[in-house]
């Protein structure tokens, strides 16, 4: 069960984080305005992708731990502190043994991400054209580039929902 377990909660991130930022880089590489700087754009891809892996991986270990809990975040929260998680299994052992090594992963891989985010907003304000009025395009490029950092606080908000909840 503990393997099964394992390989669940290593899989469930790895494919979901693949799969988004597989979808989300064809999307930005065809963008008129974003896509100029494609090495921005790779370095912004990969490094979220590796940032939803790591914290994914937080998520579906504490996930798991509430499942088998059979209370809530804050229950399954005291237990890990006090290390009285024997029933918790595989999901507290990577919790435990893992958290800091996780945590600053996943801080370095959201700076990357942030790096590559600023590299692609400066590629696209050389773009703008300074006598005339911004088109269509660059209003686009503006909300995505807003949901493009909003992506990055989507993990540590679910955390933050499964801690209260």
């Amino acid at each position: 069960m503990d393997r099964f377990l394992l390989l669940l909660i290593l899989l469930l991130p790895l494919t979901v984080s693949i799969w988004w930022n597989k979808i989300a880089f064809r999307n930005l590489a065809s963008d008129e305005v974003l896509g100029v700087s494609l090495s921005s754009v790779k370095i912004f891809i990969i490094s979220r992708a590796f940032f939803w892996f790591v914290f994914g991986v937080l998520l579906t270990s504490f996930l798991f731990a509430i499942l088998m809990n059979h209370k809530g975040g804050e229950a399954t929260r005291s237990l890990l502190i006090t290390g009285k998680d024997v029933q918790l299994g595989i999901a507290a052992t990577i919790i435990r043994l893992w958290r800091f090594p996780l945590v600053l992963a996943s801080l370095l891989t959201i700076s990357l991400s942030l790096v590559g985010l600023f590299l692609m907003g400066k590629a696209a304000l050389k773009l703008i054209p300074e006598d005339t009025a911004p088109d269509i395009q660059f209003l686009k490029a503006r909300a995505r580039f807003f949901f493009l950092g909003l992506s990055l606080m989507i993990p540590p908000l679910l955390l933050g929902l499964l801690l209260s909840f």
